[in-house]
This record gives structure tokens, C-alpha cells and sequence, in this order.
């Protein structure tokens, strides 16, 4: 429940007004909706709203790719949006270095 009233505070009224306007036709469908439901309808549409101008972004991008220069959108929105950040923790990292070091010394 804490979690609801964080994210309902986070939205902006005028923007999600514009935002779900903008994509769907049925507002009264929209305003219908419980609380928790229009969230997650709203965070959604951001999401693909995000990854749209992600799309546009790349695909303006495509003429001056190269065959070695070409990177697929999935890679490039990943890059965006730092998905692709390994986040574990130094130790974690550290360990798993030391693990691959000791197998390629196994091996001689």
C-alpha cells in the first residue's frame, strides 16, 4: 500500500491527463479505472512512450551505421537506458575474476 500512495505522488496530473489523451481515445474507459490499475496503466504508457523516442533516436541513426558500425536496436536501447550496467557489488565481481583466473590456470 506505501508503495500506491510513493508512485501516485510521483504523477505529474496535467502530463498524465496529456500522456493517456494522447494515446487512447476512451478516456472514460481510463477514468473508471481503480487507482492501482490506472498507475500501472500510466506507468506503462511512459514506458512505451520512453522506448518510442528511444526507437526514433536509433532510427535516425541507421543511415550512418556500417556494416561493422550496426548496432540492433535491443543492444542500443539497452546502451540508453543502461540495462546492460552490471550492477553487483565490487566483491561480487572480485570473486567471480578470481573464479575464471583459477579455471584458465587449471587449464595450464
Amino acid at each position: 500500500m506505501e508503495s500506491f500512495f510513493y508512485e501516485a505522488c510521483k504523477i505529474d496530473k496535467s502530463s498524465a491527463e496529456e500522456l493517456i489523451l494522447r494515446r487512447y481515445s476512451d478516456i472514460n474507459y481510463i477514468l473508471r479505472m481503480p487507482a492501482d490499475e490506472f498507475i500501472s496503466f500510466y506507468k506503462l504508457a511512459k514506458e512505451k512512450e520512453r522506448e518510442e523516442r528511444i526507437f526514433l533516436q536509433w532510427a535516425l541513426q541507421l543511415p550512418l551505421m556500417t556494416k561493422d558500425t550496426y548496432t540492433s536496436f535491443e543492444d542500443y536501447k539497452d546502451k540508453v537506458t543502461g540495462k546492460n550496467i552490471d550492477t553487483r557489488s565490487t566483491e561480487e565481481m572480485l570473486n567471480d575474476i578470481d573464479e575464471i583466473e583459477r579455471q584458465f590456470a587449471a587449464r595450464g
